[in-house]
């Protein structure tokens, strides 16, 4: 393999196979974990115990996603004349990945907070915290997912002009 294509391949083949592999653990322990649920807590209504197949279903789904996406990445994309088409459609590959991603954490989260609620003794403050905070992750996960969309550009998300902290835009030129 000519050095050209090494650079160009190594440094994402290397990103792609860390992800992949844990992705891969990450979904094999969600599979064990709604297995050991439904197998010990067959006493919980039928709304919960499809709300945990349902996040099991969503995990498969987006680690399928993200395989396709890096099997379209490094396969697909790798050809000079498919470089114009990769680039215009990663916005469109990485959206619904995205929402599923946030979707899901959300999901669990709200799992998690039920859990939390029946444990604590219906202690409504601790639960509400566990809400509050997931409701923050999703809205900001749906902003930049909107961003990315609008400007077509994974980068633009950490420029310096996207900094919320700062109070009026013309004090970005004093950074």
């Amino acid at each position: 393999m000519s050095d050209e294509v090494n650079t160009l391949i190594e440094p994402v083949a290397l990103s792609a196979y860390l992800a992949t592999s844990a992705c891969t653990i990450l979904v094999a322990v969600t599979i064990a974990q709604g297995t050991f649920y439904y197998r010990n807590y067959d006493g919980d209504s039928k709304f919960i115990k499809y709300f945990v197949l349902s996040i099991v279903t969503l995990s498969i789904v987006q680690a399928g996603g993200m395989f396709y996406n890096i099997y379209f990445q490094l396969i697909t994309c790798r050809l000079p004349h498919d470089y114009k088409k990769c680039n215009a459609e990663i916005s469109i590959r990485i959206q619904p990945l995205s929402i599923i991603h946030y979707g899901l954490t959300f999901l669990t989260q709200c799992f998690y907070a039920l859990r939390v609620w029946f444990v604590s003794g219906h202690k409504t403050w601790l639960t509400g915290i566990i809400i509050v905070l997931s409701v923050l992750q999703l809205s900001t996960g749906i902003a930049v997912t909107t961003h990315v969309t609008i400007t077509g550009s994974i980068p633009s998300v950490y420029t310096r002009s996207l900094r919320v902290s700062l109070p009026h835009p013309q004090l970005y030129a004093t950074l």
